[in-house]
């Protein structure tokens, strides 16, 4: 590793030295069973109901998100395994999509899919993401329950309303202080729907007054916290070569004057306080009954899958660090892309 550091103190090539942030995440790693029929069936669903073009076809087969859904959700059945690695697939192409969009085409966007999830069986949808909502949603509905379902709309409009925020801020040209952009990010990363289907893929629903305690919310909110800053991190180099500024990195630099590495160590200090706050809650959970704690801890359990298996995937997706994930994640070290240029086709 200190080879792989001393190439770049040599001035080889612009570079941050990525904090150890793999250590410092312990949960075990897990791959569904069903992954390899239900990505290729999940994929050929997304480029169907997507109307994706070849490019964009050999795009989503390359970046794995199925994978990731085989990661985070490894004890589900092959039926829900299948609808969640349909959801996984529909968030990120949302999520590309509504990044074209200003802020009154995302509410266009959002008053599609959200009436395609209230009503999945009887919307006629003609746009590909109502289209595709219509898809994962019925087919939820079908397998769960009406509080879960309300759950799951409840989580997508947070999403849809950070994504919005989102592009209010990039049609302004507005920099967030960091307070600002924690708040929002928490809902851009479509980490809220995604605790949803913890339970979804499990077949069980928590009680209310177990889902909203305070013990519970805490452990899910380093949970999605911890998403955050891993992807805030492994994303920085393609974003910061487009001119993306939605990344902590970029807004500490912006608004706390930090250099590259200051903001690189800032956020990584952060995402490993994320799992010493996991630890901290999890021993502070309340017991209810037996019945109950068996289902409490099956969501922990959930919630540690999410936090590993995401890690993991984030250096072995092509999305953020192209081939040399792998390599980064030994080394740690990450050489700057040039600005402007075609990082990841």
């Amino acid at each position: 590793m200190y080879w792989g550091w001393l190439k770049y103190f040599l001035g080889l090539r612009p570079y941050f030295i990525l904090p150890d942030i793999i250590s410092h995440c312990q949960y075990p790693v897990a791959c569904n069973p069903h992954c390899e029929e239900q990505v290729k069936a999940s994929l050929r669903w997304t480029a169907d109901l997507g109307n994706q073009d070849e490019d964009r076809r050999r795009y989503f087969a390359k970046i794995k998100l199925g994978e990731l859904a085989a990661l985070v959700y490894p004890t589900a059945d092959a039926l829900r395994f299948r609808i969640s690695a349909d959801w996984m697939n529909y968030i990120f192409a949302m999520d590309d999509w509504l990044d074209e969009l200003d802020v009154d085409g995302n509410r266009q966007m959002e008053g599609l899919c959200m009436a395609a999830m209230r009503d999945p069986i009887n919307f006629r949808a003609t746009e590909p993401g109502a289209i595709m909502t219509k898809s994962w949603c019925a087919r939820l509905e079908e397998n769960s329950s009406v509080a879960c379902k309300e759950r799951m709309m409840d989580a997508m409009l947070g999403f849809f309303s950070g994504l919005r925020e989102q592009a209010s801020h990039r049609e302004k040209n507005y920099i967030p202080s960091v307070e600002e952009y924690i708040a929002v990010r928490r809902f851009t990363i479509g980490a809220v729907p995604a605790m949803v289907l913890i339970e979804f893929c499990g077949g069980y629903f928590l009680p209310d007054h177990v889902y909203n305690h305070p013990v519970i919310k805490s452990l899910q909110q380093a949970a999605i916290d911890h998403i955050c800053w891993v992807n805030d991190l492994v994303s920085y180099n393609v974003e910061q070569a487009r001119g993306d500024t939605h990344n902590l990195i970029t807004i500490g630099m912006r608004t706390k004057g930090w250099t590259l590495q200051q903001a690189v160590d800032f956020v990584g200090k952060n995402c490993n306080d994320c799992v010493d706050r996991f630890e901290r809650d999890r021993l502070l959970l309340p017991s209810w009954d037996p019945d109950t704690d068996k289902l409490a801890s099956k969501y922990v359990k959930g919630l540690q899958s999410w936090m590993s298996g995401h890690l993991y995937w984030s250096f072995t997706t092509a999305r953020y660090l192209g081939n040399e994930g792998l390599d980064i994640m030994e080394h740690r070290v990450v050489k700057l892309y040039p600005k402007l240029a075609r990082t990841v086709s």
